[in-house]
């Protein structure tokens, strides 16, 4: 069985894109279970903790992207999961918000990309940068990424980064906008990227790829 953790904040679920996270958690956890050939649980991120972990016995943790801010989960609400992600034996692989959590885990706090142009939208809300749509990354050579040539297209959707590699980590994808869009353990299988490889298409399959070739890596297949 692989977990696919929610790390979404309950906040989330609650404004006007919340029946859209609910229906995109379930399109995903299926077609994640077509490639990964086994069972996808989902579960909330708030759930997971070390009773869980032994009742469900994963065999790895897929964490989701999310929506909510940084600080809408307090300064204690991610403790449990923190302590799940840099205790594990077992592989891990964050998607966008998901790679987000993992350098929140081990030790650097995301920023924003940066203050758009102009710095307001027309109904007053502050405006940040962001990466959003169907674009190339620039990618090292890493079993992640193999068969993929060296700018395979995905998906991205987001305004916050992570600033710095984790110690224990190395950073082996990129673009202009965040220059971290990727990173990977050096001791252990443990892989974010900022952009959304679940969100694969017929059109741009590269993420699906990314995904088998991850099972690969960490020995899952």
């Amino acid at each position: 069985m692989f977990l696919y953790v929610d790390i979404e904040h309950a906040s989330g679920f609650a404004k006007p894109h919340g029946d859209w996270l609910y229906a995109a958690r379930a399109r995903i956890s299926y077609a994640l279970e077509d490639v990964v050939g086994d069972d996808v649980h989902l579960i909330r991120y708030s759930k997971l903790d070390a009773e869980a972990m032994a009742r469900l016995k994963p065999r790895c943790l897929l964490l989701s992207g999310n929506t909510a801010d940084p600080q809408t989960y307090g300064p204690n609400g991610l403790d449990g999961l923190f302590r799940i992600l840099t205790t594990t034996s077992l592989p891990v692989f964050g998607f966008c918000g998901g790679h987000q959590m993992l350098a929140r885990a081990f030790g650097v706090e995301i920023t924003r990309l940066g203050r758009a142009d102009p710095a307001f939208d027309p109904d007053g809300n502050e405006a940040w940068i962001s990466e959003s749509g169907y674009s190339e990354v620039s990618v090292d050579d890493h079993p992640v990424f193999e068969g993929l040539g060296q700018s395979p297209i995905v998906r991205h959707a987001h305004t916050w980064e992570v600033p710095a590699v984790p110690r224990g980590f190395t950073g082996v994808a990129r673009t202009s906008t965040t220059a971290i869009q990727a990173m990977a353990h050096e001791q252990r299988p443990i892989f974010g990227t900022q952009f959304h490889p679940e969100w694969w298409t017929d059109e741009n399959p590269a993420g699906r790829r990314m995904i088998e070739n991850f099972c690969s890596w960490a020995g899952l297949l």
